[in-house]
């Protein structure tokens, strides 16, 4: 399997089981802020270093 394929497995793994809002010592916000800005970061470089994810998918 190509690496790009593996890439976007785990990216949807990871965004899915981090998206809940963590309720404690930090405020929610700064979560789900933090979270949803790195998520978007991460997917334009995995954009541009394995292209598409349904390009990776279908290889």
């Amino acid at each position: 399997m190509p690496l790009g394929f593996w890439f976007w497995l785990i990216f949807v793994l990871c965004v899915i089981f981090t998206s809940r809002p963590w309720w404690g010592a930090r405020p929610t916000y700064w979560i789900i802020g933090g979270w949803f800005w790195l998520w978007i970061l991460i997917a334009i470089l995995g954009w541009h270093a394995f292209g598409a994810p349904w390009a990776a998918l279908v290889r």
